[in-house]
């Protein structure tokens, strides 16, 4: 059971759980599981769109290395970034058996990146690893992160799950709007905020925090950190072969700005 530390933060706690979550050996294997699938129909249509030739590609919540090792194997350059130890251990296992080169770093922090300035021409987060973050403050400081690391025009490519079309997570046919209580406002939550059980086939009794954005917002988060939405657009319009749950997210295309407003 996870409890609140001393002194610990609603912020610091939900990103331990996130950490705990997936150092968990049973959903470390449910992710290698995925590796095997590679990207989805409606990732390669956009990827294919958006990596040209080779790519220095920064891949941030790698988990066991399913974008990463695909990407690989089409000749980018990846470094592959996750704050689980044993994601990454999965990950350079699968690397070593498919004899592919794949460099992976460990986030101690997860709102910092242990890159050097300037180096990537492509941030990539998919599988809605911005929708683990709490607090628009959070996100504002990852995506600085991205922006930092990114070369000028360089592109961050994400997945974010989108409030309207995921309503049927928390709201079934109720009205999505004004959920919060003063109480639950006072205590740092924000419309969108919801439970998650099962982000895999791992069974486990340990809910992570998920946020769910609207476009809005993802555009008011990446104005702050000095990147520019290109694109926001979902599965099914990317291909009818997309996933059968990618109605309930949108890609996030945004270029990074040169000058911050």
């Amino acid at each position: 059971m996870l409890t609140v530390l001393p002194h610990e933060s609603r912020q610091a706690w939900l990103l331990r759980r996130l950490r705990e979550r997936y150092e968990h050996p049973e959903e470390v294997r449910a992710y290698s599981k995925q590796v095997k699938q590679g990207l989805t129909p409606e990732e390669i249509v956009l990827l294919n769109s958006l990596l040209p030739g080779s790519c220095r590609i920064a891949n941030l919540g790698c988990g066991a290395g399913r974008e990463a090792l695909a990407l690989v194997e089409k000749g980018h350059r990846v470094v592959a970034l996750d704050i689980s130890r044993a994601m990454l251990r999965g990950a350079r296992q699968l690397a070593r058996e498919s004899r592919l080169e794949l460099a992976c770093v460990w986030m101690s922090d997860p709102l910092r990146l242990p890159l050097p300035h300037r180096a990537f021409d492509r941030v990539l987060a998919l599988a809605q690893l911005l929708s683990h973050i709490p607090g628009t403050e959070a996100r504002v400081a990852l995506l600085s992160e991205v922006r930092r690391v990114l070369v000028p025009g360089g592109m961050f490519i994400a997945s974010v799950t989108d409030r309207a079309a995921a309503a049927d997570l928390c709201f079934g046919d109720e009205d999505p709007g004004d959920q919060l209580s003063p109480l639950e406002r006072a205590a740092g939550w924000e419309e969108g905020d919801i439970w998650v059980w099962q982000p895999s086939e791992a069974r486990l009794d340990t809910p992570l925090f998920f946020h769910l954005h609207t476009r809005e917002e993802i555009i008011s988060e990446l104005e702050a950190a000095g990147l520019r939405l290109v694109a926001y657009v979902g599965g099914h319009e990317l291909t009818p072969a997309a996933a059968s749950d990618a109605y309930r997210y949108r890609f996030v295309v945004a270029r990074r700005e040169n000058q911050r407003r």
